[in-house]
């Protein structure tokens, strides 16, 4: 019993010594920062993947979107070889989009909409109906060899709404 007394003692005093000196708080303060400021410089070492090789270009049909439920964006063959990679959040809502193909609005069929505000948008990502002021946001895309490559990292903010242009919407 001397022995356990004897070991703790020594600990005891010091801790009574911090306190007394008003340091024990601050270095438990001081050794919690730390632990946080590791936690958080390890988990910013995640790079998000710089492309992704979504397919060829003969594996999607024109005005039929595929949702990339994991990289949180639709993937849209406009026509030809022209595509649309749109991030899958409205920009202001936040709520997850949609794909509408019996919607009709303005006489065409195939819209995507926010089901929170019920802002409407066209294959490209335009805003045409609703609450919206702007576009869908985009990623960068290109068409190399027949592949399709979405770049997850970069991209574009969606396109002010204009009164004037005509919706692209799945070939009838």
């Amino acid at each position: 019993m001397t022995a356990e007394i004897h070991r703790i003692t020594p600990f005891a005093r010091g801790w009574r010594w911090l306190s007394s000196m008003g340091l024990a708080i601050p270095l438990t303060v001081g050794a919690a920062l730390v632990v946080l400021v590791l936690i958080t410089l390890a988990s910013n070492m995640y790079e998000a993947p710089k492309s992704l090789n979504v397919g060829r270009v003969t594996d999607y049909r024109a005005g039929e979107p595929v949702a990339f439920e994991n990289d949180d964006f639709w993937l849209v063959r406009v026509r030809g070889e022209e595509f649309a990679a749109i991030y899958d959040r409205d920009p202001i809502s936040g709520c997850s989009l949609v794909w509408g193909s019996a919607y009709e609005l303005m006489g065409a069929t195939g819209w995507f909409r926010d089901p929170c505000t019920g802002s409407t948008y066209d294959l490209t990502g335009a805003c045409f109906d609703g609450p919206c002021e702007i576009g869908l946001n985009t990623y960068d895309l290109k068409v190399e060899n027949g592949e399709v490559v979405v770049d997850p990292r970069h991209g574009s903010r969606g396109m002010l709404r204009s009164q004037n242009g005509d919706p692209v919407n799945p070939p009838q």
